[in-house]
């Protein structure tokens, strides 16, 4: 993968880095003091404003950033303010979360457990069908994960099964698998299904069928809007209202993916990430001629390359839980409207 790729020098950084964050955990977990975060609160719990969070895509460092501003979210009593929230690939389940009241804890909780059973679960008898069907066919497989884990244990902490019984209004974007790679906003009928679409990378995970009989399957919503923004700002604008739209967003990208791929994984997430930062410039020129509407950008900078990886899991929510810190302060969250 393009994590495993790494100099000497880049892996001694990394080394004196991870223990700089472990260096100083007690004062990442130490809880938000909300007069820190005066300007922001006062933002988000303006009434005269429509608060939107939106959780990016990321792979494990982005589920579990996400998962870091779910509990900021948490300590600073924002929660309530939250009007609608959106989520795309990882980000779909931290929105699910937050949409239907499942805390931090529980949150990250259930990624340790996906973390110990392994995100990869390719069963022997696919994975021979797979080499004798390319053998003689010359047919490659639909996938090589199907994601039951993940489904397993999305499932068991899911609170509410769909979008209606949701305390805060959640929507999931993911892509068609018809061949016109068409974005999807799922807002209505069963959540766990739209999750495991939005997440389903191509060509990696099983494609997901639709579940509601349409004669096509969906796929990662990553492909069309990694970080939901303007699709947000399309709704809002749609629905005529009159509040001024507000949207904070993640966004997980590091210098990492930037280097020379090496192997099947590497290169296809090298080609996906250009993709994505392709659509996250046409996203940003047009959210800023959008009138009435603010978006905030929150990027802990975590290494992206490590897609499926859970090893290091308490270091990027340490890493993540610092960056969103300093970026949400009064210090920090002046000059992040409109940029990142």
């Amino acid at each position: 993968m393009v994590s495993d790729q790494r100099t000497a020098h880049e892996l001694a950084a990394m080394e004196d880095l991870e223990q700089q964050i472990l260096d100083e955990e007690q004062a990442i977990l130490a809880p938000c003091e909300h007069g820190q975060f005066r300007v922001f609160r006062r933002i988000a719990s303006n009434p005269d404003n429509h608060l939107a969070i939106s959780f990016s895509g990321g792979g494990v460092p982005g589920l579990v950033g996400n998962c870091a501003l779910l509990g900021i979210l948490e300590e600073l009593d924002l929660i309530g303010h939250v009007k609608e929230t959106w989520g795309t690939s990882a980000g779909s389940i931290v929105a699910a979360a937050l949409a239907t009241e499942v805390g931090r804890e529980e949150v990250y909780r259930l990624i340790e457990r996906v973390g110990k059973a392994g995100p990869v679960d390719v069963p022997k008898w696919d994975l021979i069908k797979g080499v004798l069907g390319f053998i003689f066919r010359r047919r490659i497989p639909e996938g090589f994960v199907r994601g039951r884990g993940f489904h397993d244990t999305i499932s068991d902490g899911m609170k509410v099964r769909t979008f209606e019984e949701a305390t805060i209004p959640l929507r999931i974007i993911t892509c068609t698998d018809d061949g016109n790679a068409q974005k999807v906003i799922h807002r209505k009928g069963e959540i766990l299904p739209a999750i495991m679409a939005s997440m389903c990378l191509p060509g990696i995970m099983y494609p997901v069928k639709d579940w509601k009989g349409k004669p096509f399957g969906y796929f990662d919503g990553g492909v069309v809007e990694n970080t939901p923004l303007v699709s947000v700002i399309d709704d809002h604008l749609r629905e005529g209202r009159s509040t001024q739209l507000v949207v904070v967003c993640t966004r997980f990208s590091s210098a990492a993916k930037i280097k020379k791929p090496q192997g099947f994984m590497a290169r296809f997430l090298n080609v996906l990430y250009h993709f994505q930062d392709m659509a996250w410039r046409y996203q940003k020129q047009t959210a800023d001629q959008a009138a009435n509407c603010k978006y905030l950008i929150v990027n802990p900078h975590v290494e992206v390359g490590k897609m499926l990886e859970f090893e290091h899991i308490h270091f990027d929510y340490l890493l993540s839980r610092k960056m969103f810190k300093q970026q949400l302060s009064n210090a920090g969250v002046a000059g992040r409207f409109g940029a990142g």
